[in-house]
């Protein structure tokens, strides 16, 4: 039996792994913008105008990866992530018909960027991002990311008590009030620490941060559920609730925010 056990988190994580490789799309929810000010010949351009940023995937830079309109010399791009900006980009401007193409530049990986850029009469397009506009932006707080915490902490507790309360009926438990109970209080205690792990670890690691977070989550809630109910159920139980419970928040965690977005 614990040979099954130990096969089945073993296969549960690489299940984990797969999908941290292949999607890497939950956790935090933060929208990265991108606003570029554009000038010509260092004047500001009056009339509307289209640009898009082109992802440097390849040598030659050559991937439309998003497009936005442009007004008053402001170009404003919108990620749903901003761990989505591509980390090497081109900037092409479409202006009165013309096409004008900067060199590949590394973005800011932030939430928020602000670049300027100059087109010179012989059709150079000079990027600087170092802009200093952001500061004259009247940006109000980004509540974005409280949004997401609360969203995912409720989405995550409603899935995990519906799957406690079947391996609670399964396992003929008769007073679920205090395991129901466990089963939220271990849940308002780990996802803020998934949440300050998988902040914290993605810019060293990664998809990566997601595995090393889940599996933190998985072993806390599993200890932190029979510590509090060693009477009604074992270790060996509280390991494979906690474990399956994570894997269906994990899994319909991604298929909402892909809908969503």
């Amino acid at each position: 039996m614990e040979k099954k056990l130990f096969l089945g988190t073993l296969a549960a994580l690489i299940f984990v792994l797969f999908l941290v490789q292949a999607y890497a799309d939950t956790g935090p929810h933060t929208p990265g913008e991108l606003y570029f000010f554009v000038t010509f010949n260092n004047q500001t351009i009056e009339q509307d105008f289209a640009a898009q940023i082109l992802a440097c995937f390849d040598a030659n830079c050559s991937h439309p990866d998003n497009y936005a309109e442009c007004s008053q010399g402001q170009c404003h791009f919108v990620y749903y992530r901003y761990e989505r900006v591509p980390p090497i980009i081109k900037l092409q401007v479409n202006l009165t018909g013309k096409i004008y193409t900067s060199n590949a530049f590394n973005t800011t990986w932030t939430p928020k960027a602000y670049y300027d850029v100059d087109i010179t009469p012989n059709e150079e397009v000079i990027v600087n991002n170092t802009s200093s506009r952001g500061n004259e932006q009247n940006v109000s707080y980004d509540w974005s990311l409280l949004y997401s915490f609360v969203a995912a902490l409720l989405f995550t507790i409603i899935i995990e008590l519906t799957v406690a309360f079947l391996f609670f009926k399964k396992w003929k438990i008769k007073k679920l009030k205090r395991p129901l109970l466990t089963a939220v209080v271990a849940n308002i205690i780990s996802v803020p620490i998934v949440w300050i792990i998988w902040l914290s670890l993605l810019p060293l690691l990664g998809g990566l941060a997601i595995l090393i977070s889940e599996i933190f989550a998985i072993v806390f809630e599993a200890y932190f559920f029979y510590h509090f109910n060693k009477k009604i159920v074992t270790l060996k139980k509280a390991l494979i609730l906690s474990l399956i419970m994570n894997i269906v928040s994990f899994v319909f965690g991604f298929f909402l925010l892909a809908s969503v977005s």
